[in-house]
């Protein structure tokens, strides 16, 4: 075929070879006239080539040139027709239109030996006679032109060392594109799941379980060719086309199998298999309404691709669940659930209409085959999985109704209801300033600004700052790191009292500036307010942090106590005594008072100290007093000086006391 198709003048020097025999002669220059075997661009453009032809001939041969551009892979054509006259009719135009590209169609293959013979009686010179009773492989599986169904050669395996590389080599054997096995496929595969999990080595044999599995499987895989499908799916002369689409999932895997139902003009009715598909489940658990969920998605996915590629428009399609849950999810709004069931039930909606689901009992799921899994010499006798339930040739009166979807729905979206609460943004960043004197000059400054801006020109405030202005910017700073610190307390007690928390033990109130207090009883007590009901505050605010180090740079640096008993005349801060610690040892000039003390390194032992001997074969001696002894208790006892005489054992540290009277 690529020789066949040749290349453009300008395009030959991309395929110039030098070539010459020996080094001493000259250089010869081949170009190559044609597509080039093994060139990235060559199957592209001999396809193209071959696809242009039935462009070509759209307007006066429409049916010729779709069979070309649609009917052919590669350069192998499968095509047919409903009877022997338009087979024929095709051979002969679509050799005529292939043979003026010098594209000559051989090697023909039929199941009807009329049209062979017809190709006989034109001479075709190139057209080599296979017969209807050989077999050939279309694709990749084997085709019996005689009974017009496909066919699978499996042959025996005699490996004995089994391990997880033989085991999927053999499972790689098994080609079927269709997946018409997959209800065995499946069974191959969930034991080669089973073999990863163990973490095995390539040529590790397998443990005992997993290798009698195998061994019973691949034991029976010879029962699959005896199966024969079909390769028309149609009755004779189909006047309605259906197609039933069922899916299903176990915990081990999920799948879908697609049927095309046809009926005749006198009411017969058959049903066909078209495909199937199956996959494992993750290994990460899933709950079975989840994967029901993904073999449903895996079912419409399956039937949008034949309907591409089928370019089949049937009457109707019917998705067919035995999961009432998925069902009950494709009929609500996606943004109900959660997001794993809400992308997927988006996808379904987009591509299927909800009302063409419908509830299939479980016994009459052929899907569940799939999911499952079936034995290979099961498999050729299951009726239900190659023709579908026995009512979908029946009239649809008597077809499952739809249920009722009445259970609880699982994967719902959880409804939180907020409640915000604004505060207002802060006219200067605690972050940006180190000195709470001058932030509290600043934040005045900005505030008379506000004052003045609302005054009237008479009543602006003007030249230095007044004690007053200073003290409500103190204030202002400390109602805002009270709502930053204290917000939930503060909403709580705005709605009447803080029941539990860490301020309910000390009873807070708001004063007339809506500054937060400490309760008490201290109301009737000779005292200032600031001290009767002190301001909360929360060390961790980097106002307190601010505070305290302006207190305690006015008290002369001093130590956290007075630090401390300093603050709490007029405030409560919640963790104040680890803050004035903290404060106290960041302090450079308290730290250059108070330096610590160097401790020099000791020296080595003395050598008597440390060689081995008995108790006291090396003492020290040394003397303590005096002391005062008396020579028996009452009174007129006779008081005597006396002296402690201490014997230390050098290795030992054993001590030995006398006492000795003078």
């Amino acid at each position: 075929m690529y020789r066949m198709c040749r290349v453009d003048p300008q395009q030959k020097p991309l395929q110039r070879i030098l070539w010459r025999e020996t080094p001493d002669e000259p250089l010869e220059i081949y170009e190559l006239d044609t597509v080039t075997y093994g060139t990235s661009a060559a199957p592209y453009l001999a396809i193209r080539c071959l696809y242009q032809l039935g462009v070509e001939i759209e307007k006066t041969n429409p049916t010729i040139a779709n069979v070309i551009q649609n009917h052919f892979y590669v350069d192998d054509l499968l095509s047919g027709a409903d009877t022997i006259e338009e087979a024929i009719n095709i051979v002969t135009e679509i050799s005529k239109v292939l043979n003026t590209a010098g594209f000559r169609l051989r090697k023909w293959i039929s199941n009807n030996n009329t049209i062979l013979q017809s190709l006989k009686e034109r001479n075709e010179a190139d057209t080599l006679d296979l017969g209807v009773n050989e077999l050939t492989k279309t694709l990749g599986v084997t085709w019996n032109g005689k009974e017009d169904c496909f066919l699978y050669k499996i042959g025996n395996s005699f490996n004995k060392h089994i391990t997880k590389r033989t085991v999927l080599s053999e499972i790689a054997q098994i080609f079927d594109p269709m997946g018409l096995l997959s209800p065995c496929i499946i069974v191959a595969k969930i034991i080669l799941r089973d073999i990863w999990i163990e973490k095995l080595d390539w040529d590790e044999s397998l443990s005992q379980p997993l290798h009698t599995r195998w061994l019973n499987f691949r034991n029976e895989l010879s029962n699959l060719n005896n199966i024969k499908i079909p390769r028309q799916i149609t009755c004779k002369h189909a006047i309605n086309i259906e197609i039933h689409g069922f899916s299903d999932a176990s915990s081990y895997a999920y799948g879908a199998c697609v049927y095309l139902r046809s009926q005749n003009e006198e009411g017969k009715i058959q049903t066909r298999l078209i495909c199937a598909k199956s996959k494992i489940a993750p290994l990460k658990v899933q709950t079975i309404p989840r994967l029901e969920l993904i073999g449903a998605l895996l079912l419409s996915r399956l039937i949008k691709k034949i309907l591409e590629a089928t370019k089949l428009v049937p009457s109707r399609i019917v998705y067919w669940c035995d999961s009432t849950i998925v069902l009950g999810w494709l009929n609500m709004s996606p943004n109900q659930l959660q997001v794993f069931v809400a992308n997927r039930v988006s996808e379904l909606q987009t591509i299927t209409n909800v009302s063409d689901w419908r509830h299939v009992p479980s016994s009459h799921n052929p899907a569940d085959l799939v999911s499952r899994g079936v034995r290979p010499k099961e498999l050729p006798f299951s009726n239900l999985y190659w023709f579908g339930p026995d009512w979908l040739k029946s009239t649809e009166d008597i077809w499952p109704h739809t249920l009722e979807i009445n259970v609880e729905l699982p994967e719902l979206r959880k409804v939180t209801l907020m409640e915000t609460v604004f505060i207002s943004e802060p006219i200067i960043d605690f972050n940006n300033y180190s000195n709470l004197s001058h932030l509290e000059r600043v934040l005045a400054y900005c505030l008379r600004f506000i004052t003045n801006c609302k005054a009237k020109t008479g009543e602006r405030s003007k030249g230095a700052l007044k004690h007053t202005e200073i003290a409500n910017a103190h204030l202002y700073l400390v109602r805002f790191a009270q709502h930053e610190s204290f917000a939930e307390e503060i909403f709580q007690l705005q709605q009447g009292e803080i029941k539990r928390g860490r301020l309910s033990h000390i009873q807070p109130f708001f004063d007339k500036d809506k500054i937060m207090r400490v309760g008490g009883r201290l109301g009737n007590a000779d005292l200032d307010f600031n001290r009767k009901f002190p301001i909360i505050l929360s060390s961790k605010h980097i106002f307190s942090k601010l505070l305290f180090d302006r207190e305690h740079r006015r008290l002369l640096h001093c130590g956290p106590q007075h630090l401390l008993a300093s603050i709490c005349q007029s405030y409560w801060p919640l963790g104040g005594r680890n803050l004035a610690r903290k404060i106290y040892r960041e302090c450079v000039k308290c730290f250059r008072t108070h330096p610590k003390s160097s401790v020099p390194l000791m020296g080595n032992l003395p050598k008597n100290r440390i060689t081995p001997a008995p108790a006291f074969y090396r003492t020290g001696v040394d003397y303590a007093g005096p002391f005062s002894v008396k020579d028996r208790q009452g009174r007129g006892c006779k008081i005597t000086k006396a002296y402690i005489a201490l014997f230390v054992c050098f290795v030992t540290k054993a001590i030995h006391i006398e006492l000795f009277l003078i």
